[in-house]
This record gives structure tokens, C-alpha cells and sequence, in this order.
């Protein structure tokens, strides 16, 4: 490290910002096998290079190594504000990444979305928002519309799912009230049209978000219908995601409506 820093031409400029910081950090800095690249980063960004280069570890000195300069500025500013969180959502980016950076670098926003919805299995393929497992999606700028438009009365602290089931007095849309429940509508249609998208994937993209929203909210989740009794559906699905990734345990019938409880 000691001969990319003097190779640096600042050598006396990094090592006052070496200086700063605790024996874990130096560590950290250390384990990066492209000392020429971390010598760079901290030479150009300052404060800033160190903490992304700290955070980031190898896989992301790297990714950053190969942008343009502008590019690579505005993202280390925005990056080294962020999360560790935020960095493990960078680290699993995998084929992601490149896009993933390019789209923080355009601003503090991007990168709160970015994180949001990669815990939804969701990831930036250039300008679209994909299902990380089979690249499947659509505009971010579209999805961020269809998205809030399919959110009904989000302030309140409970969500409704169940069955459309002809959109009657039966339908959860209908006993939902003024409780929050997901509905695209005629949209979902259309969606899959426009951008050959299946159930499967719409629920990935909007079902998922929707969920996570309401659990991180703290909402009470409840149901319309049992969906233990609508095998194959999205209603069925919806609570499997609720118990596989939220721990639900059961459902809870009070007078119109099963609740989840964990």
C-alpha cells in the first residue's frame, strides 16, 4: 500500500487522511488488492474515497476504477453518505452493478430507490427496473408511476388483501374500505402487454414492493379471503411471501377477515 500511496504523486495529502482513521478501517483498506486503485481514490475523492473504498471493499474500487472521471465523482459523493446496507445491496449486485452505479451517480434520490426495491428482488438494468433473477421489466419512470398509482389510501396503518372476485360487495377492493390494498387494475393488463411481462412478474415488480411497504410500515396485514384456499393465486402467493420472508405464522378469522400474525 505504502508504494501505490507514494506512486500517488500526494502522498502526504493521503497519509493525512489515513491518519484520521482507526486501526479496522486501515485494515479494510489493506485487504483491497488494487492498492494503485485505492491510492487513487483517495488521492481524487478525499474523506469521501476512503469511506466508499472502506465500505465498498474490492469488488466496488474496482467497478469504480473503470467509470468515466465525472461519473465516478458524483457517485463516490452520494455513495459515501450511504448505509452499509446500501453497499450489500451493491455487493449482490452481480451483472447489476455497472448500471446500478451510473444510476446513484445521478443523485441522492437513486440511490434510496435502489435501495428500496432491491429488497424486493428488483434491480437497474440501464434505464429500466428488472427482476434480478430473470432480467424482466420495464422504465423506471413508468414503474414509479404504476407503482403509486396502485397503492389505495397508503396513510392508513392497515392492509387488505384477497380476492377481486368480480369486483361485488365480495371483493377485497370493496372491504377494504379506507384501509390500504394493492390494485393495479386495468393496468395490469396493459403492463403485460406493453412489456411481455407474466403474473409471475408483475407480482415480482409490484405484488413484492407493495408487501415489503406495508410490512416495514408496520401495518396490520389482513385478508378478505382465507388464501390458504386459492392455491396457484396471487392472493395464495402473497401470503407464502408474507410467512417466507416476514415470518408469519398464521392467520387470525375475526368477524370478515383473517388477520396475519407472527
Amino acid at each position: 500500500m505504502l508504494d501505490s500511496i507514494f506512486k500517488s504523486g500526494q502522498a502526504s495529502d493521503i497519509v493525512a487522511i489515513l491518519s484520521k482513521y482507526d486501526d479496522e478501517e486501515i485494515v479494510a483498506i489493506n485487504k483491497i488488492l488494487d492498492k494503485d486503485a485505492v491510492a487513487a481514490l483517495i488521492r481524487d475523492y478525499g474523506d469521501d474515497g476512503f469511506k466508499v473504498a472502506v465500505k465498498g471493499g474490492d469488488y466496488l474500487v474496482k467497478a469504480i476504477n473503470n467509470l468515466d472521471d465525472d461519473v465516478a465523482e458524483l457517485f463516490v459523493k452520494t455513495a459515501s453518505k450511504q448505509s452499509n446496507e446500501f453497499f450489500e445491496v451493491l455487493k449482490n449486485s452481480d451483472e447489476y452493478l455497472d448500471d446500478t452505479i451510473k444510476y446513484v451517480a445521478k443523485g441522492e434520490e437513486n440511490s434510496s430507490f435502489v435501495l428500496q426495491y432491491s429488497k424486493s428482488g428488483l434491480a437497474i438494468k440501464g434505464d429500466n427496473i428488472v427482476i434480478a433473477s430473470n432480467g424482466k421489466g420495464l422504465p423506471i419512470e413508468k414503474f414509479k408511476i404504476y407503482r403509486e398509482s396502485s397503492i389505495h389510501n397508503p396513510s392508513s396503518d392497515t392492509m387488505t388483501l384477497g380476492r377481486f372476485d368480480g369486483g361485488g360487495e365480495n371483493s377485497y377492493i370493496t372491504k377494504a374500505g379506507n384501509t390500504t390494498y394493492f390494485s393495479l387494475g386495468n393496468d395490469w393488463g396493459m403492463l403485460q402487454d406493453t412489456y411481455d411481462l407474466s403474473d409471475t412478474d408483475l407480482f415480482d415488480l409490484f405484488n413484492k414492493p407493495a408487501l415489503d411497504d406495508a410490512v416495514s410500515a408496520g401495518k396490520t396485514i389482513r385478508f378478505s379471503h382465507d388464501p390458504r384456499n386459492f392455491t396457484g393465486t396471487s392472493l395464495y402467493n402473497e401470503w407464502e411471501y408474507l410467512k417466507n420472508k416476514y415470518g408469519y405464522i398464521d392467520l387470525l378469522p375475526v368477524g370478515d377477515f383473517w388477520y396475519g400474525i407472527r
